[in-house]
């Protein structure tokens, strides 16, 4: 039996010297049950944010020639928890060795900021689990076929502890989040929130999608594929575990809503171009992803891409004014995406008009919205997700 466990720890559980003694007693305690332990830790809570902010402050925005620089730059945050969790761990009386992601190595590509797995070699980290060593891996990052470390995005971490796990024939990989595992709403917006103590993988990667941010879809997408159980713990009271996330077979075609997500993180753009297959074109170069988009008229293109990237969608989006393929746009940041997640929902065809009823008795006006068999979605103003949110909870998951 396979007995190698990977325990990922986010920026939250090590976010300080005494989180990190936390965390080394957790690793210790799966050593000690006769596990083969290899930890995947983030970095220190903030410290990626401030490395962000710094990079800014010297280059006017991220660009594909400074990619290189900026993602050397974010891998120093795991580089320096992983040290300091190693640390720890050998004063607790453990043998352990940090393993960077160019001497396993994890071989991505050359997108930097946002690079794919391509293959991860295993030989050097078995023959560490074999030794009775703990491997502790910096997440988010890997090496291109250029030899040049590059970051797996934001929320990487959890695609590294995953991706490891997969590449060394694990079953099961652990989570050690600040929150008590998956919920049906934030509880931060609403109050009677439940845990969602069993989850299928397709649930799971509907809720990651529209923005619950447990667990990276890229995490919960290689998961599915390998056939691996993803147990999520708090960090505070590790003994036993909230969610799990596994292959359950539920009820064949049932009817359920399971939980309300949303996501803040959308930029509506609103253009005139009479050349939409070159902008499109454009912003597949410049590794922009357009989320959604709808044609309201014949040169008026309405898309909704990531916030994250507003600098370079401007920069890009003056110059193709410039160059007379746009006339006229608008950036609009106080957009969000609020979801019902369950399954089977178009079996319901009440559900739409009771949604859209609900609101608008509570006059929240919606931009934009769709259906399908695993979430129904809504575009409206960012001011009133706590809003709609409560409503939603109250009336259908509560």
């Amino acid at each position: 039996m396979n007995r190698i466990l990977v325990q990922k720890f986010g920026g939250a559980a090590v976010s300080d010297i005494k989180a990190i003694k936390n965390v080394a007693k957790i690793i210790a305690n799966s050593f000690e049950s006769q596990y083969q332990i290899l930890a995947v830790v983030s970095a220190m809570r903030g410290v990626t944010n401030s490395l962000i902010q710094k990079f800014q402050s010297i280059s006017n925005s991220y660009t594909k020639n400074l990619g290189r620089e900026y993602d050397l730059l974010l891998s120093t945050g795991e580089i320096i928890s992983a040290s300091l969790l190693s640390l720890e761990l050998k004063n607790l009386g453990y043998k352990t060795h940090v393993v960077p992601c160019w001497r396993i190595p994890i071989l991505t590509n050359n997108n930097h900021g946002n690079a794919l797995i391509k293959n991860i070699k295993t030989q050097f980290l078995l023959s560490l689990l074999d030794s009775n060593i703990i491997p502790i891996v910096p997440g988010f990052q890997g090496i291109s076929d250029q030899n040049e470390i590059t970051t797996l995005g934001k929320g990487g971490s959890d695609i590294t502890a995953v991706a490891l796990s997969a590449a060394l024939g694990g079953k099961i990989c652990h989570f050690y989040k600040d929150v008590d595992g998956v919920l049906s709403a934030d509880p931060r917006l609403v109050k009677y929130v439940k845990n969602l103590h069993r989850l299928d993988y397709i649930s799971m990667l509907a809720l990651a999608e529209d923005g619950a941010k447990i667990l990276h879809t890229r995490a919960v997408l290689i998961a599915m594929n390998y056939n691996i159980d993803l147990k999520i713990f708090n960090y505070n009271c590790p003994q036993n575990f909230k969610t799990l996330i596994s292959k359950f077979k539920n009820n064949m075609e049932a009817f359920s809503i399971k939980a309300i997500t949303y996501d803040k993180n959308i930029l509506k753009i609103n253009l005139f171009t009479n050349d939409a297959n070159y902008l499109f074109q454009i912003f597949s170069d410049n590794n922009i992803f357009i989320n959604y988009t709808y044609n309201v008229s014949s040169q008026n293109w309405i898309l909704f891409v990531n916030l994250q990237q507003l600098e370079v969608i401007n920069d890009l989006l003056l110059f193709l004014k410039n160059e007379k393929k746009i006339s006229v746009f608008t950036l609009d940041s106080s957009i969000a995406k609020l979801s019902i997640v369950g399954s089977c929902l178009k079996q319901d065809s009440t559900l739409y008009f009771k949604v859209f009823h609900l609101l608008d008795k509570h006059e929240i006006s919606i931009y934009r919205a769709e259906i399908s068999d695993l979430k129904l979605s809504i575009f409206l103003n960012d001011q009133l997700v706590e809003k709609a949110s409560k409503l939603l909870h109250q009336s259908f998951v509560e």
